[in-house]
């Protein structure tokens, strides 16, 4: 079958789940918000992951469409029955310059004084900064989640305009890589992990909190608690679970 049809047979029969991994506030220990994670419930293969088909949709942007679609309505119907403040959703690069992707995300209404959804977005999308940056202005119950942060471009200049597109700082989030936690032993991790968290939590517009992914024991959430991180996620407080 081809492969835009499958998905839209999928939306329609409803395969596609979203399960959420909560993002935890450190110091408190007490859900700050939760990250929307995709799942194909295929009826071959029972499930699929997103390594098993996003991939292959971000060939085409108009399958990639179709799936962002489907993760913004979907995650703002859920939002009243997920705890936290605010949902953070993964968005390919490619939708974030159609126009029908950002009327999806108008229709929702998503109008308030601090943002409740975050757009999960690349250091690469970044660099397209001037292509999006109408839509967000525009959108004040929209903010923007640096995704995987220090593996690409380490965009600080990057980070700096589209600060610039937000009227707080509060509008922007930044989300370390997952090698991070998963390296914390070698002290050249270490280095880079704090210096980056201490670059965010000085920034002369305010502090720009930083969520640590990949969180797995103790230790680690209290290294990225001491060192200034705001917010920890990862398997330490559970795996990605559905609304029900």
């Amino acid at each position: 079958m081809n492969l835009k049809r499958e998905v839209q047979k999928a939306i329609a029969n409803e395969e596609f789940k979203l399960y959420y991994q909560p993002i935890i506030d450190l110091a408190t220990n007490e859900i700050a918000g939760q990250e929307a994670l995709i799942r194909w419930h295929h009826p071959i293969d029972i499930l699929r992951m997103p390594i098993d088909f996003i991939p292959q949709c971000e060939a085409d942007p108009s399958i990639m469409i179709e799936i962002c679609e489907f993760v913004v309505r979907q995650s703002c119907r859920d939002r009243t029955k997920l705890q936290g403040d605010f949902v953070s959703i993964n968005v390919s690069p490619k939708s974030l310059e159609q126009q029908r992707f950002w009327d999806v995300l108008n229709s929702q209404e998503l109008v308030s004084h601090i943002p409740s959804l975050f757009l999960e977005i690349t250091e690469r999308s970044l660099t397209k900064h001037q292509i999006i940056a109408p839509y967000f202005i525009k959108s004040s119950g929209i903010g923007a989640a640096i995704d995987d942060f220090g593996v690409e471009h380490s965009g600080f200049i990057q980070v700096a305009k589209v600060l610039a597109l937000f009227p707080s700082p509060d509008y922007v989030k930044v989300k370390l890589d997952i090698e991070f936690a998963r390296n914390l032993t070698d002290r050249n991790y270490r280095w880079f992990a704090e210096s980056i968290v201490a670059s965010m939590t000085n920034c002369p517009c305010g502090k720009i909190e930083v969520i640590a992914e990949g969180i797995e024991y103790d230790w680690q959430r209290d290294w990225f608690l001491e060192y200034g991180v705001k917010y920890g996620q990862g398997w330490f407080w559970g795996k990605a679970k559905a609304v029900d």
